[in-house]
């Protein structure tokens, strides 16, 4: 651990959060992903995306499940984040259908098991959903802290 302050106050609020977001109840979490998908299903944007990627939830996020399966009802081509074989803190995003196998990550978050054939560029992604333990008032993300959506 880094004696730097503004580091190790990051580290304390990441930690503080995610432990309430793990004490939510059940129907608390479920609340969140159907209005979370009530306010994509407005926003003009989604219509015109066609690639989308996205995260599988993991420590208490919220549940993006609900948004994966409304994506796929509107024929969105869905997108998850893999982590790069090759280059640290780097990722790469593979199609996610209905029927793609998973494996666990380095991490222990589910991933799609890298085939090249599905990989897409990020540059052709039109929308992005990224994980993140808090924003602040301007709308700044506070990630994990490793690095990889920054």
């Amino acid at each position: 651990m880094t004696h730097d302050p503004l580091l190790q106050a990051r580290h304390h609020l990441r930690q503080l959060i995610r432990n309430k977001r793990r004490a939510l109840t059940p129907q608390q979490q479920s609340t969140a992903a159907q209005n979370l998908v009530q306010q994509i299903i407005h926003h003009p944007d989604i219509h015109r995306a066609n690639n989308i990627a996205l995260f599988l939830s993991f420590d208490g996020e919220i549940d993006t499940r609900p948004l994966t399966e409304w994506l796929w009802s509107q024929g969105k081509q869905v997108f998850l984040p893999v982590l790069h074989p090759f280059s640290r803190h780097h990722l790469l995003f593979l199609a996610y259908r209905p029927d793609t196998p998973l494996i666990k990550n380095k991490f222990s978050i589910s991933e799609p098991a890298l085939d090249v054939t599905q990989v897409l560029p990020p540059q052709e992604l039109d929308m992005m959903f990224i994980p993140l333990v808090a924003f602040d008032e301007k709308g700044e993300r506070l990630g994990m802290g490793g690095g990889f959506y920054d």
